[in-house]
């Protein structure tokens, strides 16, 4: 049994370990004492009211019952009989906790949820059954002097509302403490609405039980201690009043107690709903809530951890999705709007390309290329990112960034310019650590050109991608072609030059010809510090 370990789920989300041998004990504290526990403070408070107001039949009544050995023992039979049946019936429960693999781990689930139902029942018809069996000993016996209404018929009522009393008692403390220590045990995945079989307690039964237990019993009590007022009207009526004080503090006492045991049975899951749902809004999808009934808080305790469940899976893709495409394109198209064709943008188109790079690829391992160029599109990434642009398309060592679209802004041409002048900047940095590391630098060219273009989900029904297309992609890209010809890092064209806040900062390189037009286009260099 040492060897043995279980497995829960505490609090703070992490599981806790506990040994075979302190399983045992607290499987046997919440289920075997809790049962003696009730019938134990029901035979005392039986004793007790009996006592304060005696009448003469219950004083023959009780004669007859100590006179007869037999019936002495027909009083405790019932007891052994219903707490071997409530272990019987229990040991599916512990099995389950103990090998939670076991094929028959849905029967050890399905009575751990109506344990605490079923065994309270268990204890109330081990009072019944106590009437039975002692009136049928008393019939034997041919004691038939206390077969009489006025004798019998208190002593059976009495005794229905003990066996109440005691189902009140065990019902309220098994259903709190199974929810404490042993529902986390056989329930470390949280769903307990897929076990067939639960006897589910609606909240209006539980607060059926708790009105009985606060108003019901109490009357009920009150009214058997007022006829044993009537039938023993000689005794002085002063003498009973310690004795009514304190049984009704004691009512009051169990009443209280009742009401703090199902007050905390609601307060803690609608707190760990809260501290979920709180922790769910501030994007926070790892925590969950402690699903401890079969009852409506059990299911909207469920419902949270499914929708966690589901947002966490949600925000895995899209932060995968986030990667394969800029976090700017991913948004547009999980807004929904995924619709072929596009719309005529004005935009600022950005190309970027490394300067000899196939001589570097050749001459360097696979691994070594991709880690460089893996740094390099990183760095390059972040400098449009801060700019508001968004990063297209990866072609070859070639970067393709786009300004305007899907996410507009008014001085789009000033971004793609600070985002270039950023690049080159972050590349002469990135230049240096290559050098320290004895590798090869990579040399950037950009070209930039602002104007309209046809922006949308263009591709098939099963695959899209958010791009622009157009004339002014076309020049954009023959613009970068230049640098290396030209000698410059970074060309624009007339319409960019026309939107710096100090044109003059352009240098003209001159007029060319591009393929695809036949008019010539002017070029500027922008210097970089």
């Amino acid at each position: 049994m040492d060897n043995f370990n279980a497995r829960e789920i505490g609090e703070s989300g992490k599981p806790n370990t506990i040994s075979g041998t302190r399983l045992l004990i607290r499987f046997l504290l919440v289920f075997a004492l809790t049962p003696i526990f009730a019938n134990a403070a029901a035979i005392v408070f039986q004793t007790f009211i009996n006592q304060l107001v005696p009448t003469e039949s219950f004083r023959l009544y009780l004669d007859v019952i100590q006179r007869e050995g037999i019936l002495v023992a027909a009083q405790i039979v019932p007891f052994p009989i219903v707490t071997v049946i409530i272990l019987i019936y229990l040991v599916p429960v512990y099995r389950g906790i103990r090998n939670p693999e076991d094929d028959r781990h849905h029967i050890g689930k399905r009575r751990t949820l109506n344990a605490p139902l079923i065994i309270s029942l268990l204890s109330l018809v081990g009072w019944i059954l106590a009437i039975v069996i002692n009136h049928a000993g008393v019939y034997i016996t041919g004691n038939l002097e206390i077969f009489q209404p006025q004798i019998y018929i208190p002593a059976i009522l009495n005794n229905l509302i003990m066996g109440g009393l005691c189902f009140v008692i065990c019902f309220y403390l098994l259903e709190y403490l199974s929810r404490i220590y042993i529902i986390p045990l056989q329930f470390p995945d949280n769903v307990l609405s897929n076990v067939s079989g639960v006897l589910d307690l609606s909240i209006f039964w539980r607060f059926a039980i708790l009105f009985y237990a606060i108003s019901i019993l109490p009357a009920l009590v009150l009214s058997q201690i007022v006829l044993n007022l009537i039938a023993s009207l000689a005794q002085d009526a002063a003498e009973l009043l310690p004795g009514i004080v304190i049984m009704v503090m004691i009512l009051e006492s169990i009443g209280f107690v009742v009401v703090v045991l199902i007050a905390r049975s609601f307060a803690h899951p609608l707190r760990d709903m809260q501290k979920v749902t709180v922790a769910i809004r501030t994007g926070d999808f790892q925590q969950f809530v402690r699903v401890l009934s079969t009852d409506e808080l059990g299911f909207l305790s469920e419902s949270i951890n499914v929708m966690a469940e589901e947002l966490r899976e949600k925000e895995l893709i899209k932060d995968t999705f986030g990667k394969a495409v800029d976090p700017l394109v991913r948004d547009h198209l999980l807004s929904g709007q995924l619709a072929l064709g596009g719309e005529l943008k004005e935009v600022t188109v950005l190309f970027s390309d490394i300067r000899s790079f196939t001589g570097i690829s050749e001459s360097h391992p696979p691994e070594v290329i991709v880690s460089m160029l893996n740094r390099y599109f990183e760095r390059m990434s972040a400098c449009v990112q801060v700019e508001g642009g968004t990063v297209n398309k990866y072609i070859g060592d070639a970067i393709m960034a786009i300004f305007g679209a899907p996410l507009e802004h008014a001085d789009h041409i000033l971004r793609a310019v600070r985002a270039a002048e950023r690049m080159l900047r972050t590349n002469r940095d990135l230049n240096h650590e290559l050098e320290s590391e004895g590798l090869p630098v990579l040399n950037t060219g950009i070209g930039i050109h602002t104007g309209k273009v046809l922006a949308g989900t263009i591709g098939s029904r099963d695959r899209l991608e958010y791009t622009v297309v157009g004339d002014t992609v076309n020049l954009a890209s023959r613009v970068e072609g230049m640098c290396k010809g030209l000698g410059e890092r970074l060309l624009i064209t007339t319409e960019v030059r026309a939107a710096l806040a100090k044109p003059e900062r352009a240098r003209f390189k001159g007029k060319a010809r591009v393929k695809g037009r036949q008019e010539s286009i002017a070029l500027y260099a922008l210097d970089v510090e």
